[in-house]
Parts: C-alpha cells; sequence; structure tokens
C-alpha cells in the first residue's frame, strides 16, 4: 500500500520571481526561476593610501624659497648698470608732475627769509613753464675711477676725488649711460628737485609747511651733513648717508649743476659750511668750466 505524503519546502530568494518552472523528474522535482535582481552601483572604498609615499610639500617653503631667489635675483640685477633695477636703485624718479602751483605747501606759504623767497620765485618760474618732464636723478654722491663715474654706498672720498674741473663731469655725464640720455643737471631741474623733497617732508615726515621751507632753504643742518648738523664730525661722509626719501647726500659736498651761457653753479654747500650759512638752496656761479673746483660732485640726471 502506498502512502501519500505531502512535502512544503521554501526557499528564499533575492530578488522579484518574474517566472517558474517545475520539472517532475519521478524521485525529484527541479524548479527552474527566473528572477529580477535589482543590483546596487558598485561604489568600492577606495584603497588606503600609503602617507610614507606621498611627499608632502609646505606651500610657505615654497614662497620663503622663491622670495629668497627673487630677492638673491634683484641683488644682482640691482648692480648690473642700465637694468630697471639698477636705475631704480641709484637713478630713482623725480616726479616733477607731482608738484604744482595750485599745490597747498607752495600756494599758501609765506616766504619767512630772503632764501625762501627767492627759491620760491625760482620754483615758481620752473612749474609755470611747465616744461620740466618726470627724470631720474642720483641716489648718490657719485666718484670718478678710472675715467669714468661710479655710484657705490659706503664710499669714501678722497681729496683727487672732490677736484675735477666742470667739464670733466660734463663729458664723462654724458658718456655714462648715453641711451638714457644723461647729462648733468641744471639748475632749474635742481630746484624742482629741491620742491619735491619739500613735498615730501611735510607728506611723509610730518613738517609743518613752515619748517619744511624752513629745512631747505633756510638752515638745512637738520637734512644734511654740515659743520653744526646732528651726528657730525666736521668731516665728509661716506656716500649713502643724510637720506631723505630716496636719496642721499644732502650736504656733504656741493653739486654742480648747469646754467644759462655756458655756466655752472655749485649749489647746496659742503660739510665745513654752517647749515645756515650755505643750505640746500644755496649756490656759487663759476664760469671757468676748465677750472678745478673742490669739495663737489657732479649731479647726474637721466631720462625716465
Amino acid at each position: 500500500m502506498k502512502k501519500k505524503i505531502e512535502q512544503r519546502i521554501v526557499v528564499k530568494v533575492e530578488g522579484k520571481i518574474k517566472r517558474t518552472k517545475v520539472i517532475d523528474k519521478g524521485h525529484s522535482v527541479e524548479i527552474l526561476s527566473i528572477l529580477e535582481i535589482e543590483e546596487e552601483e558598485s561604489n568600492p572604498e577606495p584603497e588606503p593610501v600609503d602617507e610614507k609615499t606621498v611627499p608632502v610639500v609646505s606651500i610657505e617653503e615654497i614662497s620663503d624659497e622663491q622670495r629668497i631667489a627673487d630677492e638673491a635675483k634683484k641683488k644682482e640685477l640691482e648692480e648690473i648698470k642700465g637694468t630697471k633695477e639698477w636705475l631704480d636703485k641709484y637713478f630713482p624718479i623725480v616726479k616733477a608732475s607731482s608738484i604744482s602751483l595750485d599745490d597747498d605747501w607752495f600756494k599758501n606759504h609765506n616766504p619767512k627769509s630772503s632764501k625762501e623767497a627767492h627759491f620760491k620765485h625760482d620754483l615758481g618760474n620752473v612749474l609755470k613753464s611747465n616744461s620740466i618732464k618726470d627724470f631720474r636723478a642720483q641716489a648718490l654722491d657719485p666718484i670718478i675711477k678710472d675715467n669714468s663715474i661710479c655710484y657705490k654706498k659706503d664710499m669714501q672720498f678722497s681729496k683727487e676725488m672732490l677736484s675735477n674741473s666742470p667739464n670733466t663731469w660734463v663729458n664723462l655725464a654724458e658718456k655714462f649711460l648715453y641711451e638714457k640720455n644723461s647729462r648733468i643737471g641744471t639748475y632749474k631741474e635742481r630746484i624742482l628737485f629741491l620742491g619735491v623733497i619739500i613735498k615730501y617732508l611735510i607728506e611723509q615726515k610730518n613738517y609743518s609747511i613752515d619748517y619744511a621751507w624752513r629745512a631747505v632753504c633756510t638752515n638745512s643742518k637738520e637734512l644734511g651733513n654740515y659743520i653744526d648738523s646732528p651726528g657730525s664730525q666736521g668731516l665728509i661722509e661716506p656716500t649713502g648717508s643724510r637720506k631723505i626719501g630716496d636719496w642721499y647726500d644732502f650736504g656733504n659736498t656741493m653739486k654742480l649743476v648747469l646754467e644759462n651761457n655756458d655756466r655752472c653753479s655749485l649749489i647746496g654747500g659742503f660739510y665745513r659750511n654752517a647749515g645756515y650759512y650755505s643750505t640746500l638752496v644755496d649756490k656759487m656761479i663759476i664760469t671757468d668750466l676748465d677750472a678745478k673746483a673742490f669739495n663737489y660732485v657732479g649731479w647726474v640726471i637721466m631720462d625716465v
């Protein structure tokens, strides 16, 4: 006698059964199912990185290295005559265009001495003519070495360095940087330069208008190297002394400038003078351009 046994088998599958087929094999049953499975997007975790193998670069270190390299390059270029870096260091730009008759420090100043009045008159005429454009002027006093003009800080002057004729300075200045129209500056350019200095003292050094005019025109002992200047030893100082703005060596030596009618003048006084006696605006005329004078250097300027 045969027994009928009912068996129920439950199989759990992943996905949704779309179709099933049962195959009777006598002593066994084979069930085929077609499933619909939603696969999740594969997003494997990134492999860990061995930090020891990754070079760590500091932005700050790169900046420091670049800065040091840039500074070294700049110093190198500053000593190559004619480069922009050299020009900016040894021949800063005198911004003639930065001053005018309408400036408060000029228009409203009431001269307190005859020297101030004379300088204001001369500067006013130059500004009215509007004939002088921006130019470059030597930052340091020059010397003549091996028949050539040289500029360098901390140079000591000898008597021979300060006893050349005006014509020597004129000729060497024209050859110094011919492509930039190097030359000995004129008296008009010098007083315009001193006007820029007055403006600098007022705007950058907080001088009152009256005191700035006094320091440049009436008594220059605080600005230059004179026998009565603070810290003066009564001796000529090395180049690069007595800085005002971008320029040095006020007082110390007289500066040779050109006048009209083939004349020159020496302006500014020198280390043996008193600051009230030979101020930055005082001058003496020279008519013999081949004669040797003493205690002066050429005032070399050039085009921007």
